[in-house]
């Protein structure tokens, strides 16, 4: 992860009783858990108000529904912990520890397994990035340079040779000015 930008990971826990069984699906509890996240502003800190919708996805909501016996990690996208991804170990610890415990042990063993999960790895789009890099270097036997990096690259090397020439430009005005000057006072 970027180290000038760190945030912490916001794990909101919501308890449901008497939850209806019709809305205990995946997409419904998905749903209510980002309904949650936005009431409770859970990255007020960083953001002031909440997060615009390209920032940095560093919340997501724990449902339980013990009635039912559901747990559910609901959040904005993949990037660190989801349902898909991370989701199944902390259910798995959740479910373990509420079949041989309390719901405050369930809880706690999910939010264990939620920071255990986000401080293990690296952002899941990174891991993307780097492994279609590493194909990339495979195919072509070398480092495949980013269309964005060449760009930068491009304008950087521009704007360099521009203020070298203004330089040149500069010094050279500045050693044939004074002569203008002076013949231009010997005509009058």
């Amino acid at each position: 992860m970027d180290p000038r930008h760190y945030q912490p990971f916001y794990l909101g826990v919501a308890l449901a009783s008497r939850w209806p069984l019709g809305e205990s699906d995946p997409d419904s509890l998905q749903h209510v858990g980002q309904i949650i996240a936005g009431h409770w502003n859970m990255d007020n800190l960083f953001t002031g108000s909440p997060q615009p919708y390209l920032e940095c996805p560093n919340s997501a909501v724990l449902v339980v529904l013990p009635d039912l016996r559901r747990v559910f990690l609901s959040s904005a996208s993949c990037e660190f912990i989801c349902h898909s991804k991370g989701g199944p170990e902390v259910v798995e610890a959740a479910m373990a520890a509420l079949s041989s415990g309390s719901l405050a042990d369930a809880v706690h063993a999910a939010i264990v397994q939620v920071y255990s999960a986000v401080s293990q790895g690296r952002p899941h789009s990174d891991a993307a990035a780097t492994k279609e890099q590493r194909t990339k270097q495979r195919e072509f036997g070398h480092e495949v340079p980013n269309v964005s990096t060449m760009m930068q690259r491009f304008f950087f090397g521009l704007s360099a040779v521009a203020a070298v020439l203004s330089l040149v430009i500069g010094v050279v005005m500045l050693l044939i000015v004074p002569g203008w000057v002076a013949a231009g006072r010997r005509r009058k």
